[in-house]
């Protein structure tokens, strides 16, 4: 009965939903239909290209989210609003062709911070600019949200429930796919349509609703006192530096960083409780003002790495969200009626600005690492012109790390090619002939074990010759049937087997390959192409073909011990 009432709920929310936000529910169906292909799909061109298409489907949602919230409140004519629409329709299309031309770290944390801008677009867009009661909408919603996920968790679990029955009972197979698939559907039908259903009209009165009694208890007798007592132990360790003239560690930057913006959260949700409370009016009071030497120490910290190593992404992000939050705290410090809201839209706009334009953190990072890259350069008379030319004299053993660091940030990162003094089609294992020592080499300590850890990034798959692709991941969890063959992996010995009913068609131990790419290249931490981590073997019954992506263990004396192997595996059943 539960199950059913939940059914029917799900029901009136999808009317309500789909009469109040139609090319909203549209774009979360859409992206569920292609997340049930893509769970289905075969052929890593395929799978890019519709993943590509669920990112920017999904990426419409809380666009077209916005534009509605924004035009319920300002009335504004039916024709400006399908003008904004098909604006942001063209938008969509722009950043599939030009800002998802692959996956990689810039598609990927390019991606994460224009959905949390637009997302907190979505929050602001109804109470847009001078609105009382922010906060309390928010609240609002965010309740709805974990209302949402309760619903949708009891839902999957009644239909999970079923499934299992149906397939324990009546002996009806019952795939993981097709659990995930209705995961899809749950997640992304029906708890997106019960939780817009819920929204708050843009013309309710926010300053009327009562502040939910257990969120009050969380925060005033747990939260807030947490926060105080880490505060107090920030103090004292910093305290402690000063006594001892050792300088902060770099995990502290983490730590004052996330802290302060959970603790900026958390300003933000106890303000309408400010009038009432005496414990809140101190909080928000005087807390701000007790963070800032904290914040003003982070930076100290992280500014200590970005002169030993340059600013990367991550570095960026971090100096970014530091800035963001120390002014927050320093508005909240200075003003003495502060309006919330400029907490979300300052937030959405140090996100976009962090990853659009030359400001961005990957145009900084890459102009920085390029500077340290040439600064070693010429330290060792290596400029000559616009290219390289070897060095004068042996690199020293810190700066072959450095450089060798350089080049990997920027073959993992970016390309090669950005390195602005690098020969063209310059490739990392060949650089014994422009610098003079090859990256294998500067790792090894004399007398220890050698950890290796060998690697290559698969961008597409031809499979025409084949019948069936496997990972090993999965392969390594159960066997799994394909077509008439079973196959298995030990992750025990590491063991490929390959059976037509009893029958052994294919028996390899998988060391056997990883030691001939050992051999080859030694046991060290690089990249390799593709090409030297394939291999295909053939006899009258199937015919197979083994890619390795990593490849990672230890050599100690002439004893190679394998601790991963991951790879893809095609077949062909030679009837």
């Amino acid at each position: 009965m539960k199950l059913l009432a939940l059914l029917r709920t799900g029901l009136s929310s999808l009317y309500q939903s789909v009469k109040r936000f139609p090319l909203t529910i549209f774009l979360t169906t859409v992206t569920t239909v292609l997340l049930i292909i893509i769970s289905r799909a075969e052929g890593v061109t395929t799978l890019e290209t519709l993943t590509r298409l669920a990112m920017v489907t999904a990426l419409g949602i809380p666009v077209t989210l916005s534009i509605a919230l924004t035009f319920e409140r300002t009335k504004t004519a039916r024709a400006v609003e399908f003008g904004s629409y098909a604006l942001a329709f063209c938008l969509l299309v722009l950043y599939y062709i030009f800002l998802l031309p692959k996956f990689g770290m810039v598609t990927i944390t390019r991606y994460i911070a224009v959905t949390l801008a637009l997302y907190l677009a979505f929050l602001f867009a109804p109470y847009f600019y001078n609105r009382p009661s922010f906060e309390m909408y928010v609240i609002k919603v965010l309740n709805r949200f974990l209302v949402t996920a309760i619903y949708s968790a009891i839902l999957f679990g009644g239909l999970a429930l079923t499934l299992l029955t149906i397939d324990l009972l009546l002996g009806i197979d019952v795939s993981f796919t097709f659990y995930a698939n209705v995961w899809f559907v749950v997640a992304g039908v029906f708890a997106p349509c019960f939780f817009l259903a819920g929204l708050p009209a843009t013309d309710q009165d926010m300053a009327k609703e009562t502040y939910p009694t257990v969120l009050k208890v969380l925060l005033l007798y747990i939260v807030m006192p947490i926060i105080l007592t880490y505060t107090l132990i920030l103090y004292i360790y910093f305290l402690k530096t000063l006594l001892t003239l050792k300088w902060p560690e770099g995990t502290v930057s983490h730590l004052v960083l996330w802290y302060s913006v959970f603790s900026a959260g958390v300003i933000f949700l106890v303000y309408p409780l400010e009038g009432d409370n005496k414990f809140v009016q101190f909080f928000t009071t005087w807390f701000p003002k007790l963070v800032l030497p904290a914040i003003i120490v982070m930076f100290m910290a992280i500014t200590v790495r970005i002169n030993a190593y340059g600013v990367t992404e991550n570095r960026y992000f971090v100096v970014a969200l530091g800035l963001w939050v120390f002014g927050i705290m320093l508005y909240y410090s200075l003003s003495k009626h502060f309006k919330n809201i400029v907490l979300p839209i300052s937030l959405a706009l140090v996100a976009l600005l962090a990853v659009l334009g030359p400001w961005s953190a990957y145009s900084v990072s890459r102009y920085s690492q390029n500077a340290r890259f040439e600064t070693l350069a010429t330290e060792y008379n290596m400029v000559n012109g616009n290219t390289l030319q070897k060095p004068d004299r042996e690199i020293s053993l810190e700066d072959k790390k450095a450089i060798v660091s350089i080049l990997e940030y920027f073959e993992r990162s970016h390309s090669l090619s950005q390195v602005r003094l690098l020969p063209p089609h310059f490739e990392l294992q060949y650089m014994e002939p422009v610098f003079g020592f090859s990256r294998e080499d500067i790792w090894a300590v004399p007398g220890k074990k050698e950890y290796f850890h060998l690697q290559t990034q698969v961008k597409s798959l031809d499979i025409r010759d084949y019948d069936h692709l496997l990972r090993s991941d999965n392969l390594r969890q159960e066997s799994i049937a394909v077509g008439p063959l079973t196959v298995k992996c030990s992750p025990e010995d590491l063991e490929l087997l390959v059976l037509h009913g009893d029958q052994e068609l294919y028996v390899k131990d998988l060391r056997r390959f990883a030691e001939q790419v050992i051999e080859r290249h030694g046991a060290a931490s690089l990249e390799l192409p593709v090409q030297d981590m394939t291999f295909i073997e053939e006899n009258e019954n199937i015919q197979i073909k083994i890619i390795f992506t990593r490849i990672v263990g230890k050599a100690e004396a002439k004893q190679i011990t394998f601790e991963d192997l991951e790879f893809y595996l095609l077949l062909k059943f030679q009837q």
